[in-house]
């Protein structure tokens, strides 16, 4: 086992390894948290407001779903911290879900600044409808949400994020070479994310370049 992760198949060659740790180093565990610091940097009008927008982003969209995630591995209700297993997903998607609401409804009556509340609301929305697939078809959710964060970046930040695009293929690779996901299930993933992203962002108004 590493990062926690149960293997598929042995460890045996170079491309093994570098699948392990390209899923490791791309989990949603490790991006979102990146993710929202950099919102909230770029948005928060001062330091105090910094901290308090981070700590509770922070919380209530990793903290929570990492603790749900972690209490139900030990109790072994699930078989791996990313819950590759179709059917195990359903519980900590309610919980995520349930956890970004809340976020986002304690952001508002904080009044931090408005485009950290829109992303709230747009993470909550697009995360409803993975759940919604995640009930019927194994979608990649390691995809969905790089790609997420890097449209998200480009609308609320600056587009030239789109570079980010390009880590897309090597994390499908990587995925596909651990017998996580097959290629249908990870472009998928970004299609829908992507698409989804610039639809509920376009209800508050953006991008706005």
């Amino acid at each position: 086992m590493a990062f926690g992760i149960p293997q598929t198949h042995e460890i045996k060659t170079w491309k093994d390894r570098i699948a392990l740790y390209l899923s490791a180093a791309l989990s949603p565990f490790i991006l979102i948290p990146v993710f929202i610091f950099i919102v909230c940097f770029t948005f928060s009008r001062n330091t105090f407001e910094l901290i308090q927008s981070f700590v509770t982003c922070f919380f209530f969209s990793t903290v929570v779903p990492f603790a749900n995630v972690f209490i139900a591995l030990k109790r072994n209700k699930i078989t791996d911290i990313h819950v590759a297993e179709l059917a195990q997903r359903r519980e900590p998607f309610i919980v995520s879900l349930v956890s970004i609401l809340i976020g986002t409804l304690v952001l508002h009556y904080m009044k931090v600044p408005r485009e950290i509340v829109i992303l709230g609301w747009v993470m909550f929305l697009n995360g409803f409808i993975f759940f919604i697939i995640s009930l019927f078809w194994k979608i990649s959710m390691h995809s969905s949400i790089l790609a997420g964060i890097i449209a998200s970046l480009m609308i609320l930040v600056n587009v030239n994020y789109a570079w980010g695009f390009i880590l897309l293929p090597l994390l499908i690779w990587a995925r596909m070479h651990r017998q996580r996901h097959n290629i249908y299930q990870g472009i998928i993933a970004i299609v829908i994310a992507v698409v989804g992203l610039f639809i509920f962002f376009g209800f508050f108004g953006y991008p706005k370049w």
